[in-house]
């Protein structure tokens, strides 16, 4: 199945289930994901993150390219996964967890995250997942 939808045939040994890409993001990492609401976003990894971090102490900053769907900033802010999110999000749930100082957020426009990372001025992500 992989092999029609991933041409370059060096990144055929890369594919993994969603719990063994989510073994490789450990406590404190920096985390990209794509995601613009429901168009693009990882559908599996962040799941199994979230079923990590209920059984054992996970934490991670996360960077999108915007909002994620599938309710997925609700279920990782109420399992504890997220120390950090930026640059935009809109559930009520994660919006919670900020305004409680659960969560450190940094709201700008979509346009600067990626200028910030190229200037230096924030740390590029340790881990990309791809799906």
């Amino acid at each position: 199945m992989h092999s029609e939808r991933i041409r370059l045939a060096a990144l055929h040994d890369k594919v993994m289930s969603a719990a063994e890409a989510a073994s490789l993001i450990k406590d404190g990492m920096t985390v990209g994901m794509s995601g613009f609401a429901c168009a693009g976003d990882a559908k599996a990894v962040p799941f199994a993150l979230v079923e990590r971090a209920s059984h054992e102490p996970l934490s991670i900053s996360l960077i999108t390219g915007a909002s994620i769907g599938n309710g997925l900033d609700k279920l990782m802010a109420e399992s504890g996964l997220l120390a950090r999110r930026m640059p935009f999000q809109a559930d009520p749930a994660l919006r919670k967890a900020i305004n409680d100082g659960q969560v450190m957020f940094v709201d700008q426009h979509l346009s600067e995250t990626v200028e910030q990372m190229r200037s230096h001025q924030l740390k590029r992500p340790d881990i990309a997942v791809i799906e």
